[in-house]
C-alpha cells in the first residue's frame, strides 16, 4: 500500500494490511537512520506485533548525505533490486 499522508496517519488501513499479510516492510527514500519509516513501523507494530510472520523491516537510503549528481544519488537511495531482495526475504522467511 502507498501512504499518501503521514499526518493524519491512516494506521487502521496499515494495521489491516499487516493483519491480512502477516508482513511489514516500510520503504522510504530518506536515510535509514532517523527517518519516518521507523516511526511508521513502530506505530503499526503496537497493534499487530503478534500477527507478524516475519521480522518487520525498514528499507531506506544509506546513512550519508544524498549527493547532487544523479549517478551518485542513485547509489545512495534504495534500488529496485534491493527492494525486491528484501521483499523476497520477508516472504520466504
Amino acid at each position: 500500500m502507498d501512504l499518501r499522508t503521514l499526518i493524519p496517519f491512516d494506521a487502521s488501513t496499515c494495521v489491516a494490511s499487516v493483519q491480512r499479510t502477516g508482513r511489514l516492510v516500510v520503504l522510504q527514500e530518506g536515510q535509514w537512520s532517523g527517518g519516518l519509516g521507523h516511526t511508521v513501523q513502530s506505530r503499526i507494530m503496537e497493534d499487530c506485533f503478534y500477527e507478524l510472520e516475519s521480522a518487520p523491516t525498514v528499507i531506506g537510503a544509506l546513512d550519508t548525505p544524498v549527493p547532487f549528481a544523479p549517478p551518485l544519488e542513485n547509489h545512495t537511495i534504495p534500488s529496485l533490486d534491493h527492494v525486491i531482495e528484501v521483499l523476497r526475504a520477508s516472504v520466504n522467511g
